[in-house]
């Protein structure tokens, strides 16, 4: 994922759970912030996978396939959206097709696609 779309320090963090809304499933959490126009030209993606979901290799290869899933909505994503995406631990146990499926109905859910989701 390319370095524009990297929500990462602390205090944007901090504001979109401040400021902004969530929308939850079984797998994922997400927070979303809508952003003052002009702020930035492309939605921000932070990804939090907790210490409780597995180890190291565990919690990165979950990382990595839900920045796979957005990097390949990119597109269909909106442009003024801080997305905070928080992995809960039955994720672990899912394939990247299901993540993609998971991942699509909360983001759905949240209202994050611009006209219509990624078929």
């Amino acid at each position: 994922m390319h370095r524009t779309y990297r929500l990462k320090a602390r205090r944007d963090f901090r504001r979109v759970f401040r400021l902004g809304r969530s929308v939850a499933n079984r797998q994922f959490v997400v927070f979303l912030r809508y952003r003052r126009p002009g702020e930035h030209d492309s939605f921000r993606l932070g990804i939090s996978v907790s210490r409780k979901v597995g180890k190291a290799v565990v919690r990165n290869r979950i990382r990595r396939r839900v920045k796979e899933v957005v990097r390949s909505w990119a597109n269909e994503l909106k442009h003024d959206v801080d997305l905070i995406i928080i992995v809960r631990k039955p994720a672990v146990d899912l394939t990247f097709q299901q993540v993609e499926s998971s991942l699509r109905h909360v983001m759905k859910k949240a209202k994050c696609f611009r006209s219509r989701s990624p078929e």
